[in-house]
């Protein structure tokens, strides 16, 4: 797994295997959006992270979890689960 602190160029080639958070919590793994909706390091919803087999709130979990958790989302969805950075994910 590549290191938190990667250029930010590499950023989203490394996203896709789960090796990078989502580009605005800047490696704040207790990070929620302003409406309090989505948390982690990966931004999951609470829906999606159950989905995927997590419990409580994804921004309680240790960084190591959610970046498990992304992996699985990946693998399952593509970056067509991450709307804003997705397209910038390669393959």
């Amino acid at each position: 797994m590549r290191s938190p602190r990667a250029s930010p160029r590499r950023r989203h080639r490394t996203a896709r295997r789960g090796g990078r958070p989502h580009r605005t919590v800047r490696g704040r793994p207790g990070a929620t959006d302003p409406s309090g909706a989505y948390g982690g390091l990966y931004q999951f919803d609470a829906r999606t992270w159950r989905d995927l087999g997590g419990a409580g709130r994804p921004q309680d979990a240790p960084p190591a979890e959610q970046t498990y958790r992304a992996q699985r989302l990946y693998a399952r969805s593509g970056a067509a689960a991450w709307p804003h950075c997705g397209a910038r994910l390669r393959g």
